[in-house]
């Protein structure tokens, strides 16, 4: 459910947006997936990760705290 609720926000904000390919997951292989696809040029590629914007959370935007848990 959370999937679908991720594909819909995306795929309204970018309506006018194709890819060639969507992967589904941000783990490893997708992101390996990924890179592998996009080495060539003409290929563009969607990776969706569900789960909310961790750009705030500093466990994960400063590198001395990667790893850890905060209280």
């Amino acid at each position: 459910m959370i999937l679908l609720t991720v594909l819909a926000a995306t795929l309204t904000a970018a309506q006018n947006v194709t890819y060639d390919y969507v992967i589904a997951g941000a783990g490893t292989a997708g992101m390996l997936l990924a890179v592998v696809l996009t080495e060539n040029p003409n290929v563009s590629v969607c990776v969706l990760e569900a789960g909310g914007d961790g750009r705030e959370d500093l466990n994960i935007t400063v590198p001395e705290n990667r790893g850890t848990q905060s209280c």
